[in-house]
């Protein structure tokens, strides 16, 4: 008598549990998919990546607007001649970056605009110059005065504002804040910053006005007049290493 061969049963709670993770990867990977940029206008929607394609020319038009946790990647492209800004971020976080080379921000009005978001706000591998004249007198090269402000491997070059940077907190590593027409960088309560260079502005170079103190390392210098470490008290300075905090 032939014997038969039981059959394997797979309970339906593990069927489900495998679907459910099925959809969740599924998600996940739309969720990341990037988003071609070839204009200047577009808008890179919540939790998504969107990826120049392309040099952009704004010819005085908006550039990018980033919402929730959007991230822009430059790809080592540049976008110019933007107006009123290159580069918005419309919620409290997102995510500037250059995956390919560093990306440029070159002769637009306001570089990086974060109004009223708290951040983090993450800028790294960028370049921007030549940025102003500016319609609101307060505005930066990259103005985030309500946001936390992530800076890595960026430039500031040649701003015609009155702050190259501006934000309520800073953190900065491997930045250079130069040829500005006023004050270099602003860090609003606390600046936290490693191997910074705020130099040939026309104003103080870096200004953190609620600091109790400013530790600088053994070769950085303060300039000929200044009976401190506080306040505006450094312009041109060469920061390597140093906590400031409010």
């Amino acid at each position: 008598m032939m014997r038969s061969t039981p059959s394997i049963g797979i309970a339906p709670g593990l069927v489900a549990t495998a679907a459910f993770t099925a959809l969740l990867g599924a998600t996940a990977h739309a969720s990341l998919a990037a988003v071609d940029i070839t204009a200047c206008g577009q808008l890179i929607p919540t939790d998504e990546i969107g990826v120049l394609q392309a040099d952009l020319d704004c010819a005085s038009t908006p550039g990018i607007v980033l919402e929730e946790q959007g991230t822009l990647d430059f790809a080592g492209h540049r976008i110019t001649d933007a107006s009123p800004y290159a580069v918005r971020c419309a919620g409290n976080v997102c995510t500037l970056r250059s995956s390919a080379g560093t990306g440029e921000i070159i002769g637009s009005a306001t570089a990086i605009s974060v109004w009223g978001g708290r951040g983090p706000v993450q800028v790294s591998d960028l370049t921007i110059r030549d940025t102003g004249p500016f319609l609101v007198p307060t505005q930066g090269a990259i103005d985030a005065v309500d946001a936390r402000l992530d800076l890595t491997r960026v430039r500031i070059l040649n701003a015609t504002a009155n702050y190259g940077v501006i934000a309520r907190r800073i953190r900065a590593t491997d930045v250079q804040v130069s040829g500005g027409t006023g004050i270099g960088l602003f860090a609003i309560r606390s600046l936290v910053a490693s191997n910074l260079t705020a130099d040939g502005n026309g104003e103080i170079g870096v200004l953190a006005p609620l600091a109790t103190e400013l530790v600088t390392p053994p070769g950085s210098h303060v300039p000929t007049g200044c009976p401190d470490y506080r306040d505006d008290c450094v312009k041109g300075i060469r920061i390597d290493s140093f906590p400031l905090r409010a």
